[in-house]
């Protein structure tokens, strides 16, 4: 009898101890992407447990209606997001991958295209700044893939007037850098 009472205190002090060993789960200190999806590169830097702000810039295309006709290019951006993930502890808890960001969030993006460098001519430079909420998810996979998506609504603003778009983007690239700084 002494011995299965021994046994249990053994078992039961081995799963305490490795129950208090568990790590955290944490967004990454900082990680250091390219995407061609849309052609860019992005660093995004934690902030506290589950938020980071992400700043990059690359090329876009950009479509717009002059005069009752269709028209496309290519601007520059520069572009800011804040992200609050919300589903790291459960991702984790249900075995699924949470390094590099992965999991889903909720964000602020604000975002700046410059005129436009090519496509079709405007009489005036396509220049604009938008701000939207959004939803979105990451996916970094041990291969360093990255793809990604957010979805919103938001307010953009251009020289002449105010405007209401949709936000629907779809990213792929892949992550060059990341440290957990743990």
């Amino acid at each position: 009898m002494k011995r299965i009472i021994f046994l249990c205190f053994i078992v039961l002090g081995t799963s305490i101890f490795v129950y208090g060993q568990t790590e955290e789960v944490s967004v990454e200190k900082s990680l250091l992407g390219v995407y061609f999806i849309p052609l860019k590169l992005s660093y995004e830097q934690g902030i506290g447990k589950s938020n980071t702000l992400e700043l990059s810039g690359g090329l876009d295309g950009v479509s717009w209606f002059e005069n009752d006709e269709f028209k496309f290019g290519l601007a520059p951006f520069a572009e800011g997001y804040f992200k609050s993930y919300y589903n790291l502890e459960k991702r984790n808890s249900n075995g699924r991958r949470t390094e590099m960001n992965s999991g889903n969030y909720w964000g602020l993006m604000a975002r700046y295209n410059f005129p436009a460098i090519s496509g079709d001519d405007s009489e005036e430079p396509f220049r604009s700044f938008f701000l939207a909420p959004v939803w979105g998810f990451q996916r970094n996979y041990s291969s360093h893939f990255s793809l990604g998506m957010d979805l919103g609504f938001g307010v953009g603003f251009n020289q002449d007037n105010a405007y209401f778009s949709p936000v629907v983007r779809l990213k792929l690239g892949f992550v060059l850098f990341s440290h957990s700084g743990k």
